[in-house]
């Protein structure tokens, strides 16, 4: 009887931290380029204040343009690509978030 893996995703790497009205990609957040090629998934909760994000060159986030989130919101952004060109930003103020890193892995 032949039997399959189940894909997983396995967190990897976190940072907790803080942006202003300045764009921030995530390695200005405080992961490693290293870290961020290698993970397949951001898992993003938004602590406090409303945020607005999207990717360069394609709906780069000002505090007026960009996917809106506001406090206590979390979401998900997938592929690799997208994470080194994802970008986020406070509405206004300051807003903090917890950000964690995974990738996919098998579990027989």
């Amino acid at each position: 009887m032949k039997t399959g893996n189940l894909q997983v995703a396995i967190a990897f790497a976190g940072e907790n931290g803080t942006v202003t009205t300045t764009a921030k990609s995530l390695v200005e957040f405080g992961f490693t380029a290293e870290e961020v090629r290698a993970a397949d998934n951001a898992f993003i909760s938004v602590e406090s204040a409303s945020i607005r994000w999207g990717f360069l060159d394609i709906l780069t986030p000002t505090t007026a343009i960009g996917i809106p989130q506001v406090a206590n919101d979390t979401f998900d952004v997938w592929g690799w690509t997208n994470l080194e060109n994802f970008r986020i930003i406070a509405q206004s103020g300051t807003a903090t978030l917890n950000i964690i890193l995974s990738r996919q892995g098998s579990k027989p």
